[in-house]
């Protein structure tokens, strides 16, 4: 909570150790939603937090372990990412392809992470189709637990 932890494991070590029970759970279909958390994770992404990094989160976890639902950062508030606002934090997370923000912890900061987002989007810095592709996620996570009822045909 406090620092960012550093893990200086080889990428082959990452893939056939720490990688291996998420390969197996994901494999069994056992994976309604991940947590990405915030550690430097040398071997793949020596700059950026796991958690803000599309190495990690848009190549490995999504493109080379081939998961494609829900993912929701840890809290954006750690002192793992002080270096960013938890709003910067935020657009990088969305950047990097989580889809779930956590952190924001009353409705100043919830409003200062919408209007980095929204400036995101305006610019063109997250496309609307990235934003549209983790509501699909949710709504699909949704749907699949049975927060939203879908009647039978639609």
């Amino acid at each position: 909570h406090d620092a960012l932890p550093i893990i200086p494991r080889s990428q082959q070590d990452l893939n056939a150790i720490d990688f291996a029970p998420y390969r197996t759970l994901l494999y069994q279909g056992n994976v309604n939603m991940i947590m990405s958390t915030h550690e430097l994770v040398t071997a793949y992404d020596a700059q950026m937090p796991s958690s803000l990094s599309p190495i990690m989160i848009d190549q490995v976890l999504r493109h080379d372990l081939g998961y494609q639902g829900v993912v929701i950062t840890d809290g954006l508030y750690m002192g793992a990412l002080a270096q960013w606002t938890i709003a910067q934090a935020a657009v990088l997370a969305i950047i990097a392809g989580n889809d779930l923000l956590l952190g924001p912890w009353d409705s100043y900061e919830v409003q200062k992470v919408l209007d980095a987002l929204q400036a995101a989007v305006a610019s063109g810095q997250i496309s609307k189709a990235r934003i549209d592709l983790s509501v699909e996620r949710i709504l699909a996570l949704k749907i699949e637990e049975g927060v939203i009822h879908v009647p039978p045909g639609w």
